[in-house]
């Protein structure tokens, strides 16, 4: 074969092989790399809706575990008062105060106000502490009044020498003595009797700390109507114990992130604080024993009650939200009601 023709075969064979892609070849890679693409970021969206429903449920089931438990503790505590146990034969030197009144109301060691209407509890909010603001309280949703004391309580350093004597209580290591701040109130107990009183003062030791209560309400408000602790000469002893009161008042109320909050105010001095986020109702029943055999067989809202010193148990609902939009559907918030029975372990009279 001539040289010519081979070399003039190899150059348009060359030429051939250098002219790229056709249309239709350019428009089928194009294709499928779009159906490629489409197909990473409709995975990458279903990964990220799958982690928001997985973070909004964790979250949900987190805040109600968390209310749960702040709930809880405090209602089994009801009506605790150290040793002493019985319904009646307080001792209270406080002069007359709204919600000093409401907050040592022993004798009824649970209590509440339930939503009968759109913006209507009975009984009324009014009777609540002035610094709750029941304006704020979510309509429909329940208040539950739990009245307590702290359980850390002190022990006398010395018996009383007469009954407006100073009150010497026990410092505890490690820093465990509750903080006792003038003002505030306290229960004083042993198994006979009981005595509600105002701190005025407080001196502290290495060992002691020095509790004053004299009378007057230029001292503290609402102030000690007497000096005496008991009304009969008696005096406490060694085996008496002193105790903060801390009654417990929870109601559901806007947070500082705008949605519903779980709120507690707890104790006379404190503000109420928000607890847990997401909580958007709250809901309580009062079980009673109407056959007095020892069991609740009756699950009665706070006004259906009668006598609240006869309730056994409460039955706490809330309802939880996932606090941030998982979906498109509605408000796009998850959400689910937790129950719980608790049984009240220190109820005044058993």
């Amino acid at each position: 074969m001539p040289r010519g023709t081979t070399i003039m075969g190899t150059r348009g064979a060359a030429a051939h092989r250098q002219r790229g892609l056709s249309l239709i070849e350019l428009l089928v890679a194009l294709a499928l790399g779009a159906f490629i693409t489409i197909g990473i970021i409709q995975m990458f969206t279903a990964n990220q809706e799958t982690y928001r429903v997985n973070i909004g449920q964790a979250r949900m089931q987190e805040g109600a575990r968390f209310a749960m438990e702040f709930l809880t503790a405090p209602i089994r505590m009801a009506g605790f008062m150290g040793c002493y146990s019985e319904p009646v034969g307080f001792f209270e030197k406080l002069n007359a105060n709204a919600s000093a009144d409401y907050l040592i109301d022993f004798a009824s060691p649970v209590d509440g106000h339930e939503a009968t209407a759109p913006g209507v509890w009975s009984p009324d909010l009014a009777v609540l502490p002035a610094d709750i603001p029941t304006a704020s309280i979510v309509s429909g949703t329940d208040v539950l009044t739990i009245r307590t004391t702290d359980p850390r309580g002190t022990r006398l350093s010395a018996a009383m020498a007469n009954p407006n004597a100073v009150v010497s209580v026990r410092t505890l290591p490690d820093g465990e003595t509750p903080q006792y701040t003038a003002q505030d109130l306290f229960v004083i107990s042993d198994c006979e009797k009981a005595t509600f009183f105002q701190l005025t003062s407080a001196t502290t030791t290495a060992t002691t700390i020095n509790m004053a209560h004299i009378a007057g309400g230029a001292a503290a408000t609402p102030g000690n109507a007497i000096a005496d602790i008991t009304p009969d000469n008696d005096v406490y002893g060694l085996d008496a114990t002193v105790h903060r009161v801390e009654t417990q008042i929870f109601y559901i109320a806007p947070g500082a992130g705008g949605g519903p909050s779980l709120w507690r105010k707890s104790g006379y001095l404190a503000a109420p604080v928000e607890l847990v986020e997401g909580i958007e109702d709250l809901q309580v029943l009062y079980g009673i024993d109407t056959d007095a055999d020892g069991v609740p067989n009756r699950y009665r809202t706070v006004q259906n009650v009668g006598d609240l010193a006869d309730v056994r148990t409460l039955r706490i609902s809330i309802t939880a939200n996932s606090v941030n939009p998982v979906n498109d559907v509605g408000d796009g918030l998850l959400r689910r009601t937790f129950t719980n029975t608790i049984a009240l372990r220190n109820r005044i009279g058993d």
